[in-house]
């Protein structure tokens, strides 16, 4: 049992996997989402921005309250 432990933390080792690759996946998503949106934000101007947002206020309305909400909620605890 104890060697196939061994094992398979050197294959994780090999292969780059484990949490740092993990936290390194994930940070660059985040990235590639925020540059998407400043992409977005720098080439259509404020009545395309409008207009798209309510188009998915329209579209999922529900999710637009729970979001709402939970801004609220942040602002309200950052700023008490």
């Amino acid at each position: 049992m104890a060697n196939d432990l061994t094992e398979k933390e050197a294959r994780t080792k090999l292969n780059g996997e484990g949490p740092r690759l993990q936290l390194g996946q994930y940070i660059q998503d985040v990235v590639r989402i925020f540059e998407g949106a400043a992409h977005y934000l720098k080439t259509h101007d404020t009545s395309t921005i409008k207009n798209d947002l309510a188009g998915r206020v329209r579209d999922y309305p529900v999710g637009t309250v729970i979001i709402g909400f939970g801004v609220g909620f942040l602002l309200g605890k950052i700023l008490k």
